[in-house]
């Protein structure tokens, strides 16, 4: 939980909404309108469960992936913004990634309220809402 608090604090997300019912239930809410990260500078120790850690300098520099997965969401919207349509398989074209990773950042997009899925399974399209 301090794993999710801290990770959706760092990349400007809202806190998520944590319930017990049936199970124990996880919400998180939308992304603010997709634009580039802003991060915070890394401190040069981090507290964890264990207590502090200190960062070796290797480890102060942050990990790719969430740049690039914003940068192939912006290519997604740019897309749409030029051919007023975008499908998984025009997406992985685009981008290089697998039809699972296409699916999962199309529908992060529709979550975020900056597109919209219409159709289903294969001859799913994505618009702008």
């Amino acid at each position: 939980i301090r794993f999710m608090l801290d990770e959706t604090k760092r990349i400007g997300l809202p806190v998520p909404e944590f319930r017990e019912m049936n199970e124990f239930v996880v919400t998180f809410r939308a992304a603010p309108a997709l634009s580039t990260p802003q991060l915070p500078p890394q401190p040069l120790f981090t507290e964890t469960l264990w207590g502090k850690d200190e960062l070796k300098p290797s480890d102060t520099t942050l990990p790719e992936q969430p740049l690039e997965h914003e940068q192939r969401l912006i290519k997604a919207v740019q897309h749409v913004n030029e051919y007023g349509f975008i499908t998984n398989a025009t997406y992985r074209e685009l981008t290089g990634i697998s039809d699972r990773t296409a699916h999962r950042d199309l529908e992060t997009l529709v979550e975020r309220g900056r597109l919209k899925g219409v159709g289903q399974k294969r001859a799913r399209r994505y618009m702008l809402p």
